[in-house]
């Protein structure tokens, strides 16, 4: 259209924080513990072996863990996007 202003960029959400980078890497961390210990679990069953009582340990504590970690990410992320 002749004379039309050409549309701006759309603003940038704010940069996530240092904190928000150590709550993913955590929350990657915890998750990947656990996946490694119901492997482990699993492998130790299908073997007929004995598993360390540590590793279910681990897969009742780490799941539960990562989704908090997670929910808290996206209530942060709801958050910053509601305040831009």
């Amino acid at each position: 259209m002749p004379g039309s202003v050409p549309a701006q960029n759309p603003p940038r959400p704010a940069e996530s924080g240092a904190l928000h980078r150590v709550l993913v890497f955590a929350a990657i961390a915890v998750l990947l513990a656990g996946l490694g210990s119901l492997g482990v679990i699993l492998a130790g069953a299908m073997a007929g072996n004995p598993v360390w009582t540590g590793f279910m340990g681990l897969a009742w504590f780490c799941f539960p863990i990562a989704f908090v970690l997670m929910v808290l990410l996206m209530a942060g992320s709801i958050r910053r996007r509601r305040s831009s």
